[in-house]
């Protein structure tokens, strides 16, 4: 009886030491999973439009160097008018290396915490919160106003010229959400 008490003992306790191992083991692959998520971050960007109705927020475009791609669209709502919905897709090895070549050739040291207004609207104003990876390292930054407004009520004109290097990355970002919400691409961003 003793012998058999030993065991269940025994087995008490390697079951517990068990459980033990296996939280742990899933403790780490999430701690994991939480650090490669911000090292697999290649470009994103949300956009802030502040106005007269408040701030409307929505993801531009996530893409990581898996190339798994997110970004939201507009849905229409019955009783709350306008929402948006994540959507996830990927792109090609080929796109991701191609974006992430164009971006690792751009100066980190363009880039400040803010920057612009680079144009000027009425009662309105439009804030790029974007993070890349550049072949430095990360960098995180905010542009103000990037697009050019026709409207006649935009007639104050551009405030300053947006930077080659700023551009470029606005830029990429608008062509990639272009292509996965079957948008038109921005006059600023058509080669001339």
């Amino acid at each position: 009886m003793a012998a058999n008490a030993r065991t269940s003992a025994c087995f008490g306790l390697s079951l517990i030491v068990l459980g033990m191992c296996i939280a742990l083991s899933f403790c780490a692959n999430i701690a994991a999973q939480t650090n490669n998520s911000d090292a697999a971050l290649l470009l994103e960007s949300t956009n802030n439009t502040y106005g007269i109705g408040g701030k409307d927020t929505h993801l531009l475009v996530r893409l990581k160097q898996d190339g798994t791609v997110e970004w939201d669209e507009s849905v229409r709502q019955k009783a709350r008018g306008w929402a948006y919905k994540r959507k996830i897709s990927s792109i090609s090895a080929e796109q991701v290396t191609s974006i992430g070549n164009r971006l690792a050739v751009l100066n980190k040291d363009s880039f400040r915490a803010k920057m612009g207004p680079y144009n000027s609207y009425t009662d309105t104003s439009v804030e790029l919160q974007m993070r890349m990876l550049t072949s430095k390292g990360s960098v995180a930054f905010s542009v103000f106003n990037p697009w050019l407004c026709t409207l006649p009520s935009c007639s104050m004109g551009k405030t300053k010229p947006i930077p080659k290097d700023v551009k470029a990355v606005v830029c990429e970002v608008q062509k990639l959400r272009a292509q996965l919400a079957r948008e038109a691409v921005d006059p600023m961003c058509k080669p001339q």
